[in-house]
């Protein structure tokens, strides 16, 4: 017996081992898109290959490091995106079940009570083996879909890791920015003020006009204004912080006084490299994979099924006289074919098929965005560059400036407003 169950289920892998279509890769991920990736990024300077690196130490903050570490335990998203891949981990131990045969147990022991007093007892056990054979590769192609799926969501947690570091990094240097800023202001209303006193004490002794005078607080009051902007930027960025971390947004957390020196900026790497190296995208193209393998498995469910089905049991009863006392065995084997279901099997395979379409949409449209924000970013890079080239010629023009109007207060030629 037990050498025809094994003989049943070699037969029901040979007939099972169908070759499934191979998963698209390199253009064929795009579908119909006409995206033309050039070899070079067209904003960048250099296009070497860009190498790993712990990019929030390279900051050299401890107190960054810190909130990036805190916002990686206790984050919610990142515990959405960890529950995430915990389900589609198990939705691959259940997707691949159906590869394997079933194996069951059960029994059952039935007393009944004779009109005399007596009883009757009908009692029995039994284990049963059940397989569908995957002639069409039904079973297999939903078993890759499930490990596609699970590979998106373990890049969706990656994905989700390294934004959630970005943007408490992005709102941190935020802060310290309007913290110097804000003592940029304050410094700057206190000469103002001091201006106002000035022009103040001219109107008294007939100098000044109360035109001027009215000129200087106005000064004042616009520089009074902007630090209440800034002190709200600062204010809302610790904030943002705070929530990243999963604290109450309560402004306990104190901004750095001042940057710490910043290592280059890294290369960019290659266009094509982007494809390989960046979670969403990376998570994009999984999830096309599992809806081409879903949309694959929908069409072979429009096929036959074959089952094999095999049982040990054994019944006794103590009323009836039973055939063929003693423990039973028995292999079955069947077949099954759709032959009307009302189109709900053709709608299935149509709805995977524009699933399908969608996901391609989406790898693309993922493609594309990451292309923009990395281009724009080198574009962006380079203007701050020719930027900080002109201020700094501002600040050497202002320089002497300062120098000349100290030289004609101290010969007498000119007053403490414009040196202050």
């Amino acid at each position: 017996m037990v050498r025809n169950i094994a003989l049943v289920l070699s037969l029901g892998a040979v007939l099972g081992g169908c070759a499934l279509k191979d998963l698209p890769s390199g253009e064929a991920l795009g579908g119909e898109s006409n995206i033309s990736i050039p070899s070079v990024w067209k904003s960048a300077v250099s296009s070497k290959e860009l190498r790993s690196q712990g990019w929030i130490d390279s900051f050299g903050d401890p107190q960054l490091r810190r909130l990036v570490d805190e916002a990686l335990k206790n984050n919610p998203d990142i515990h959405i995106a960890a529950a995430k891949v915990e389900q589609a981990s198990s939705y691959v131990t259940i997707a691949s079940s159906s590869l394997v045969p079933s194996l069951d147990a059960g029994g059952a022991k039935n007393i009944k009570a004779n009109g005399d007093g007596g009883s009757s007892t009908l009692a029995g056990w039994g284990v049963f083996v059940s397989w569908e054979v995957d002639l069409w590769g039904r079973a297999r192609y939903e078993s890759r879909a499930s490990e596609s799926t699970l590979y998106s969501a373990q890049a969706d947690e990656l994905y989700a890791q390294y934004s959630i570091a970005a943007l408490v990094a992005k709102g941190w240097f935020a802060a310290i920015e309007a913290h110097r800023q804000k003592y940029l202001l304050q410094s700057a209303i206190a000469q103002a003020k001091e201006i106002a006193k000035l022009t103040k004490s001219r109107v008294v002794i007939g100098a000044g006009s109360e035109y001027d005078y009215l000129q200087a607080q106005n000064v004042v009051t616009t520089l009074e204004e902007n630090l209440q902007k800034v002190t709200f930027v600062q204010s809302n960025a610790l904030r943002s912080i705070e929530v990243l971390v999963g604290n109450y947004p309560d402004l306990s957390i104190m901004p750095s006084s001042s940057y710490k020196p910043l290592n280059p900026i890294p290369s960019a790497g290659l266009p094509s490299g982007l494809l390989e190296r960046r979670p969403d995208i990376i998570a994009a193209k999984y999830r096309l994979l599992s809806a081409f393998d879903m949309a694959q498995e929908a069409q072979a469910a429009r096929l036959p099924r074959i089952s094999l089905d095999a049982a040990i049991n054994d019944f006794s009863s103590d009323l009836f006289v039973l055939q063929g006392d003693g423990v039973g065995k028995s292999i079955t084997g069947g077949i099954t074919a759709p032959l009307f279901h009302g189109g709900a099997l053709a709608a299935q395979a149509d709805m995977r098929s524009s699933q399908q379409k969608e996901a391609s949409a989406r790898y693309i449209k993922t493609a594309l965005a990451a292309f923009y924000e990395v281009e724009n970013t080198l574009a962006h890079n380079q203007s701050l560059l020719l930027r900080e080239e002109k201020l700094e010629a501002k600040v050497a023009q202002l320089k002497k400036i300062l120098q000349i109007e100290q030289t004609r207060y101290k010969i007498g030629s000119q007053d403490m407003r414009n040196v202050a």
